[in-house]
């Protein structure tokens, strides 16, 4: 399943992007006014997911 976070690039979205994705049964979809915010936000929860060796997709 798939979850788009509006506003995925501030403290609660990013931190709601990474929770989801922990239990590595939803993919996730980081929105934001700024397209260079969301990446960046993306690219941090990769990076977390990655340190803890979870799946999941942002």
């Amino acid at each position: 399943m798939k979850v788009g976070i509006i506003g995925g690039t501030g403290n609660i979205g990013e931190g709601l992007a990474r929770r989801i994705c922990i239990g590595g049964k939803f993919d996730v979809a980081i929105g934001s006014r700024d397209p260079s915010k969301a990446i960046v936000a993306a690219d941090g929860v990769t990076c977390c997911l990655n340190d803890r060796c979870c799946t999941g997709g942002v």
